[in-house]
């Protein structure tokens, strides 16, 4: 008799999780059948530059490459609608600014790296203006990022290494415009950040076979910064 309930509860159960996972995804459906709700994806390509320092004195030309996932609702105001896009980006600094920036690396020093990698969420406001069968949506964009900055620079004939990796945040404002066709999203931005490094930087420095390893840094020369960024790409809308 027991084990006849049991069952009996197992299936009432399982009949009701059906229901509501059904019921889930119908609500679902009809929310992205909405022609104004949409989820999209996107690979977009920037350049520009970063600075560093507590009077910005090193400055860096980079290269950004971004992947983003988000998505679309529209909004009660005509022609308005908003997004939420996750990211993540890799940034490439240039070497040779590395080198001729203010840490004073000796003559025939080396870059092995120099780079940050992003991850970061934006909000995205837009209007639609509709050109035959194009639409043109007009943005403004707050972000909210966080990643890791590190460069390695070695000096092969003194025997002389030098790592730095710290962790930061930027406050990311952004403007640009994005176009549909069909199911292309094709957009260019510009955007702007102010930067904040950690607290807390690991400083590596390898003289021969001694190694130094200093933790924190000296936060007064990492605490600040600014970064502009001019990016297109190309999105797709599902």
């Amino acid at each position: 008799m027991r084990l006849l309930i049991i069952i009996g509860f197992f299936m009432v159960s399982t009949v009701h999780a059906k229901n509501s996972v059904n019921g889930t995804l119908s609500k679902i459906n009809s929310f992205l059948n909405k022609k104004e709700n949409y989820l999209q994806t996107s690979l977009g390509f920037g350049m520009g530059k970063f600075s560093r320092g507590k009077k910005f004195d090193d400055k860096y030309s980079a290269n950004q490459t971004t992947v983003e996932g988000g998505l679309t609702v529209g909004l009660p105001i005509k022609n308005f609608s908003t997004t939420t896009l996750l990211g993540f980006s890799l940034i490439n600094f240039n070497d040779k600014d590395l080198l001729k920036g203010q840490q004073k690396f000796t003559a025939g020093s080396e870059v092995d790296k120099h780079n940050a990698r992003e991850f970061s969420i934006r909000q995205r406001l837009h209007y639609d203006l509709y050109i035959k069968k194009i639409t043109v949506r007009p943005f403004l964009e707050l972000g909210y990022g966080f990643g890791d900055y590190d460069y390695s620079v070695k000096n092969p004939s003194k025997n002389l290494d030098t790592e730095v990796d710290t962790g930061y945040t930027r406050l990311i404002v952004g403007m640009g415009a994005q176009a549909e066709y069909k199911n292309f999203l094709p957009f260019m931005k510009l955007e702007l950040a102010n930067m904040n490094y950690s607290d807390e930087s690991e400083v590596s420095t390898k003289n021969g076979a001694k190694i130094q390893n200093t933790t924190p840094t000296t936060k007064s020369d990492l605490e600040e910064g600014n970064s502009f960024i001019i990016s297109t790409g190309l999105g797709y809308k599902f």
